[in-house]
């Protein structure tokens, strides 16, 4: 039984009436393709599958080059980007390039996977990606009933023969199981899969989603011996213990001995080198050494331990996110904000022992280890001086304008819910930017949006801290008030201080970025927490999982990454070309922080040429596949922000409306 106690309720800071994505309700029922999650258009039919079929109209009138289905594996890049896009449907081919599918991911002689989501649309995913569904066995961590549901209607084989599972862990109210990710278990090693996408057709379709990966060996004998972990391997077999998953022995397919399918099987595996920091939230009221482990404090103590550029010293910091919650300015500014700004000025302070993912021996309450197995090791505390500082917020949400020329229109929006209370809140609206530089009614396909990807408004959800050029600062919004933002913003004053993000060679040389997360957490209290008592206590409501990707993360370019496709197919007996496609992580994993041939810079892509060719890119570049301009522009004199529980009359490039009572 969760207890409403103080702080976090349903009548404050998080009324938020959807966290993080919603069902549909009121919906048509029909033989479409589904996924919407709230609202409907015109009330006729199934409005998803309007969307479609104009899309089909669409592209058959303008004789537009799209990718549908599972197209041909994109060629391999010679730097790989930080994360990888989705492919698209409805788009020019060539912004599908390096992009890539579940099909893509899930390929290859997986034993046992963990799937986990909050929408998993069976449905789709048979068709759309069947490889995922023949994996021998899955344990499904969901959060909707719809999964088990449809396994009974139509396979009830699965759970006869015991070869899916379900189990969609307990949430107080207002909370979600909202993380989004893949673990796959292969006869040589496993990989760890997190996207932004759930498994549902829009979502992989039409909407921008993004995935990070990476693969990882069997433990050496010696290593096995010393029980070698990773802060990688505590974060993750703490949250996937804190979700309620138990486990136990059972027997395979093609297998005569049992073997362990749970949180404590992961233990075989070696994740020193991985290039990522796991951020993760679980429910609860956190207290002591906890409250620092999950969500954005979190986030804030791993971002501490980090050295950056002197640049980036009050540089902006942004937020894109597909659902908005209900929150206060202290939260948004003195909390949230706070903790995206952490990080120290490179120099100041000795960097030895900054790395998070180093080898060390765990202690043996490896459950309960919430200091993580390499804390000790850690940077000091960054005095006031060193620190980067506090910069601007930019909040990127779509405009009704971005939502109604969407590839899929107001259905899009349906997976966009931020209400028009929570949206409109005079500390939203001043740090409100566009998804992209359009500001009217634009269907044709434009190629000045970063990867094509204009009209494919986001589900995707990053965060990241930017260098900003000489047009902006990111310090006009501080040093206003909250009454000259937001008569500013409605008298449409300083929409011109930013840069203009098609323009400039900042952005034609790829704005650099300190650092890049991504993962299932939107922007609310219930995904990243809120502190209560003082600052002694974390409130969370829901389940998320992301990575923080930062510079001291990569490693040493390796001659043959390590491929848990390629290398299980060599205990078979068989010989394989690696797939040509992975991330960066892959390709430069962590090595412990040691010296490297140059220091590694982040940058912003707006293309694939820009990410991956040896033209452009050398040797120390890394590039984020963000899908949208960095800086992004401010909303204009006329931009009003997409609310999902107002009725637009206006009829979107389908000619359809949006009803949000369905």
């Amino acid at each position: 039984r969760w207890e409403s106690g103080a702080g976090m309720t349903a009548s404050d800071s998080d009324e938020i009436v959807f966290v993080g994505e919603t069902r549909g309700v009121g919906v048509v029922a029909g033989d479409g393709p589904r996924g919407v999650k709230r609202g409907r258009c015109d009330g006729t039919a199934d409005g998803e599958a309007l969307a479609y079929r104009a899309l089909e109209a669409r592209d058959a009138h303008i004789g537009t080059v799209t990718e549908t289905g599972n197209a041909q594996q994109s060629t391999l890049l010679v730097n790989p980007p930080l994360f990888r896009l989705f492919r698209m449907e409805y788009i020019p081919t060539k912004h599908n390039d390096g992009c890539v599918t579940v099909s893509d991911l899930v390929r290859g002689p997986v034993r046992w996977a963990v799937v986990s989501n909050f929408k998993i649309d069976l449905d789709f995913i048979s068709q759309a990606s069947p490889e995922l569904l023949t994996i021998p066995r899955i344990v499904f961590l969901h959060g909707q009933d719809d999964v088990p549901q449809w396994t009974r209607q139509n396979a009830p084989n699965k759970i006869t023969e015991k070869q899916w599972s379900f189990l969609k862990p307990q949430v107080p109210q207002w909370g979600t199981h909202h993380s989004k990710f893949f673990l796959l278990v292969f006869p040589a090693g496993c990989r760890v899969v997190v996207m932004t996408a759930n498994l549902c057709q829009l979502d992989l379709t039409v909407m921008s989603n993004a995935v990070w990966w990476q693969d990882f060996p069997k433990k050496t004998p010696a290593q096995l011996a010393r029980h070698a972990s990773s802060e990688f391997e505590e974060d993750l077999l703490l949250y996937l213990n804190r979700l309620g998953w138990r486990g136990g022995d059972e027997l395979l397919a093609d297998s005569t001995e049992k073997e362990l399918v749970g949180p404590e099987a992961f233990r075989q595996f070696d994740f020193s080198g991985a290039g990522a920091k796991l951020i993760r939230s679980v429910p609860g009221r956190h207290k002591t050494n906890e409250r620092t482990c999950w969500g954005h404090p979190a986030l804030h103590r791993a971002l501490e331990k980090q050295r950056f550029p002197k640049e980036f010293k009050g540089s902006p910091v942004l937020g894109q996110f597909s659902s908005m919650g209900s929150f206060s300015e202290k939260w948004l500014d003195d909390e949230f904000c706070v903790s995206l700004c952490g990080g120290a000025v490179k120099g100041t302070e000795s960097t030895k022992g900054t790395g998070t993912a180093s080898t060390t021996t765990p202690s043996a309450d490896k459950q309960n280890n919430f200091r993580s197995a390499s804390s000790e090791l850690l940077a000091q505390k960054s005095t006031d001086a060193s620190k980067l500082g506090k910069g601007a917020l930019h909040l990127i949400w779509p405009t009704k304008n971005e939502i109604r020329d969407s590839l899929a229109g107001y259905v899009s929006g349906g997976s966009i819910p931020g209400s028009a209370k929570n949206v409109g809140k005079p500390h939203v609206l001043p740090k409100l930017h566009k998804w992209s530089t359009s500001s009217g009614h634009e269907t044709s396909t434009r190629d000045d949006h970063p990867f094509g990807r204009r009209r494919a408004v986001p589900h995707i959800k990053t965060f990241a801290r930017y260098l900003a050029g000489d047009g902006d600062t990111g310090e006009d919004e501080d040093e206003r008030t909250e009454d000259e933002r937001t008569k500013e913003t409605e008298n449409g004053k300083g929409k011109d201080t930013a840069k203009d993000p098609t323009k400039g060679s900042s952005i034609g040389a790829g704005t650099m970025l300190a650092w890049v997360f991504l993962g299932s957490h939107n922007l609310s209290g219930a995904a990243w927490g809120k502190f209560e008592l003082n600052n002694t206590q974390l409130n969370l409501l829901s389940y998320e999982l992301g990575v923080l990707l930062t510079p001291n993360l990569v490693g040493k370019r390796v001659s043959t990454p390590f491929c848990v496709i390629a290398a299980s197919a060599l205990l078979a007996g068989q010989a394989v070309d690696p797939p040509g496609m992975t991330c960066l992580a892959g390709a430069r994993p962590f090595d412990g922080g040691g010296e490297k041939s140059k220091e590694v810079e982040f940058r912003h892509a707006s293309a694939v040429n820009t990410a991956g060719s040896s033209g452009t890119a050398s040797g120390n570049t890394a590039f984020a596949p963000l899908p949208y301009h960095v800086p992004p522009p401010r909303y204009e004199t006329d931009d009003k922000p997409w609310t999902f529980d107002e009725t637009h009359a206006e009829p979107d490039w389908r000619g359809q409306t949006w009803d949000p009572r369905g």
